[in-house]
């Protein structure tokens, strides 16, 4: 069973105190700078520019049904400006257009028919007719008179007739519009402007407000429901809700708005709830689609054009003839070139094409200036900003379909009414991914920081637009399907979620950063004397840290120590001992660390290094003898710049020599000593044959000398002499011997012949055939290397132990074994 409980103590297990700490202020500094942005409305406008974004996904996926849709749209377009404009002034004599756009809209089966125009001033054609008619009296007529020869239409009387027309014929309801207006002049700031006394003169005119709200960046996104001035007891409905209520065939009069606090749903008679949305009377546009004035024929709702509606029997647009038989008005088609369907709807259709559906009227043109910016204004023929009659239509649909966008984190911006969810989902993700980042290395939590993002942003789109793969069927172009209803989209916040993900991992970054930068400076300050910096950051790397107590491994171990050191102390006083031993093994610690060695300990003026600890490293049998030879070379520069300082030092320095044992096998290395203090060193017989190969190093006079184990795997890339079996003191184990020379490529003229002499004497000396080796012996004795102030060397020694069997022969069951017997 999963309780708090289980999952409380399967985190202590994950976590110890130590992480979890860090870990605790982390989420703190994250969830405080999350809210702190959220709370600034950082996040906003990108909020919305995304929920734009999920409309142009949900509409790339869904097309909607347009046969069961309720509304239809009719546009004061391009077309109907240019041929209207033939036969009348702007702005259009409202009997003549708008009264007859009424009548001939009734007459094929409109339930309701909306006016998205302003008529709050008398028709201008009224007036202007009037005004001609005044210039021409001058007292000659009476008024019966003047009445009979100049008549006068009263455009405005004619639109109320007709509205009154269509209702007593077809039972056809209209709506006109109305805003509220400001005065700050009057004693009542706010006032309702609707149609003009001249039209309310005749009858009650419904009207709806046109009034819209928009977001902080200009765009459409919310529809106001309805308004109450102040002061005032009865409310006003918008254009959509007024439509819809006399779709309902209710009376929006005795109509009040219930709000519900819990379901923050408000009701408007027996058949309109709304989801709200920001507040009691307005909620989010679920738009059906692009501007239905930019797609045409193939536009999200049915559109007609106004001249389309207008072109009956009685009125012909264009080029006209006089058709004798049917006493009408035809278009002449050579003329007009244009498709009778279109021309003449009233004679075409023979069926009611707007039947039980509610027709509003609007202007489409980019003069009248009343276009929006709304989130679905993409279409495959580009970007177009939607007529404020599209808008009235998609609410219109809206409120008859009950579609509805959830929000199941109520506003996108944090409020008084959301801060709980908005701050319990903030808590949550950053919670949730500190738990899952912080289990990985740093690309580890790239990688599950990045699938966190990309998990919410694709759960955000897909419940927006009905589908959680929706984002991936929008990047790979899936066809689209029919979706009647669009009452299936949730409005899931993205950014602040996002940055909920991202603050708390980069803030963990940044820790695992300055923690690792933390351990590799204190790895660096406790091994970056003994070891190399590159070894260091191996070390870091690879996370083998040494532990306490040893472990054993396969290592080269080189033991060094300067010739005849004690009589150094003799010769200089204990400064001038200090300065030359701190410049000897300065330079010589340089290059063992330059090699990837770790130095183990200085014995006065010896040095204990070895290589393949505390971290591996590969090939360091080559490694540790390019070293040798490289604190070879090291020690005649120094030599040369102590000579060259004149009298400053001694003439032990400037003769100075050093000898080396290598040896290669297992090895202890790690942290020894006591609880209260310990050393990273090594042991074990490796170390031992080593210190022994150093100081046999003197009884053959030579600089270096490796066992055979370093040897075999250095021998393709240095030039060595073998010295042959010995056993050093203390040992009884015998062990091949070489002499360190030179890198091959190197090679010292003449050295070709020494070595074929040499070995050609050790060949007789294995013979026990003692004089002809002691003479092979000083032959090559002769060509031996004698400068740098050596005494001795390979030859002379191998002379000594032929002398010291010739007179004690080792009998025939000799190894060829020298055993030393001193150190």
């Amino acid at each position: 069973m999963f309780s708090l409980d289980n999952i409380v103590n399967s985190v202590k297990k994950r976590f110890s105190k130590k992480e979890i700490f860090p870990l605790s202020i982390i989420a703190a500094m994250s969830v405080s700078i999350v809210l702190m942005l959220h709370l600034m409305g950082t996040f906003n406008f990108l909020e919305l520019k995304m929920y734009d974004f999920k409309f142009g996904v949900r509409d790339s996926l869904y097309s909607i049904g347009r046969e069961d849709l309720d509304v239809s749209i009719v546009y004061s377009d391009d077309e109907s400006y240019n041929l209207l404009s033939e036969k009348f002034s702007y702005p259009y004599p409202r009997g003549k257009v708008w009264a007859k756009a009424i009548e001939n809209i009734a007459s094929l089966g409109a339930e309701v028919i909306v006016l998205d125009y302003m008529f709050d001033a008398p028709d201008l054609n009224t007036t202007r007719s009037k005004s001609v008619r005044s210039d021409l009296l001058d007292g000659k007529y009476t008024k019966n008179q003047i009445e009979q020869q100049f008549s006068i239409e009263d455009n405005d009387k004619l639109l109320s007739d007709a509205i009154l027309n269509v209702k007593k014929k077809y039972g056809t309801d209209v709506v006109l519009s109305g805003k509220i207006v400001q005065d700050p002049n009057s004693t009542d700031l706010y006032s309702i402007l609707g149609p003009n006394n001249n039209i309310y003169s005749s009858m009650d005119i419904d009207f709806g407000l046109i009034d819209v709200i928009q977001d902080s960046d200009g765009f459409l996104r919310r529809y106001i429901a309805y308004q109450k001035l102040p002061n005032r007891e009865n409310y006003n409905y918008s254009l959509a809700v007024e439509s819809v209520i006399k779709f309902y065939n209710e009376n929006s009069d005795s109509l009040q708005p219930v709000y519900d606090y819990s379901s923050k749903q408000t009701t408007i008679g027996d058949n309109i709830t709304i989801n709200t949305y920001g507040g009691k009377s307005s909620f989010l546009l679920n738009y059906y689609g692009p501007s239905s004035a930019a797609l045409g024929a193939s536009g999200t709702f049915e559109n007609k054009s106004l001249v389309q509606i207008l072109d009956d029997d009685e009125t012909c647009f264009g080029e006209c003839i006089w058709d004798e038989d049917e006493e009408i008005y035809v278009p002449d088609d050579e003329l007009n070139e244009v498709d009778d369907d279109w021309v003449n709807i009233m004679q075409w259709t023979g069926n009611k094409v707007f039947e039980n559906k509610i027709v509003i009227l609007g202007t489409s043109l980019a003069e009248e200036q009343d276009v929006k910016s709304v989130p679905l204004m993409k279409t495959e023929a580009g970007s177009f900003l939607m007529p404020g009659v599209d808008v009235h239509a998609n609410a219109i649909q809206q409120l008859i379909d009950s579609s509805y966008i959830a929000s199941t984190y109520s506003e996108l911006e944090i409020n008084s009414h959301n801060w709980i969810k908005h701050i319990a989902l903030i808590i949550i993700l950053v919670v949730l991914t500190l738990l899952i980042v912080s289990n990985f290395d740093t690309f580890g939590s790239t990688i599950s920081m990045v699938g966190l993002l990309l998990f919410w942003f694709c759960f955000s789109v897909g419940e927006f637009a009905d589908g959680f793969l929706s984002f991936f069927q929008y990047i790979f172009g899936s066809e689209k399907s029919v979706r009647l209803a669009l009452n299936t989209s949730n409005m899931i916040p993205t950014i602040f979620p996002m940055v909920s993900i991202l603050v708390p991992y980069g803030l963990n970054l940044s820790y695992k950063l300055y923690t690792e930068n933390r351990d590799k400076k204190f790895l660096k300050n406790t091994f970056g004397n003994y070891i190399s910096s590159e070894l260091v950051d191996q070390m870091y790397e690879s996370g083998n840290v040494p532990q306490l107590g040893g472990k054993e491994g396969y290592h080269t171990l080189i033991f060094s120590d300067v010739a005849s050191f004690s009589s150094f102390s003799e010769a200089m006083t204990a400064p001038q001992l200090v300065e030359l031993l701190n410049e000897y093994l300065t330079a010589m610690t340089q290059i063992i660390l330059d090699n990837g060695g770790t130095v183990d300990k200085y014995i006065g003026d010896a040095i204990v290094a070895f290589y393949g600890a505390p971290v591996e490293v590969l090939d360091h049998e080559n490694k540790a003898i390019l070293t040798v030879v490289q604190m070879n070379n090291k020690l005649k520069e120094l030599k040369q710049k102590w000579r060259s300082e004149g009298d400053k030092w001694p003439d032990l320095v400037k003769n100075m020599q050093h000898r080396v044992g290598i040896n290669t096998g297992y090895l202890v290395t790690g942290n020894m000593g006591s609880e209260l203090q310990m050393n990273y060193t090594c042991m074990g017989d490796t170390v031992n044959l080593a210190a022994r190969l150093e100081s046999g190093s003197k009884q053959w006079g030579i600089d270096a000398q490796v066992a055979q184990s370093v040897y075999d795997k250095t021998k393709d890339n240095f030039v060595f002499r073998k010295l042959g079996g010995i056993r050093v003191k203390g040992k009884n184990e015998p062990v091949n011997v070489y002499e360190l020379i030179c890198e091959k490529g190197s090679e010292p003229k003449g050295l070709d012949k020494l070595l074929m002499q040499f070995e050609k004497a050790r060949e007789l000396y294995l013979g026990q055939d003692w004089d002809k080796a002691i003479k092979a012996f000083e032959d090559s004795d002769k060509l031996e290397d004698m400068s740098e102030s050596r005494h001795t060397n390979p030859s002379r020694t191998y002379i000594k132990i032929c002398s010291e069997f010739k007179n004690s022969p080792p009998g025939d069951d000799w190894d060829g074994v020298y055993t030393f017997k001193t150190k």
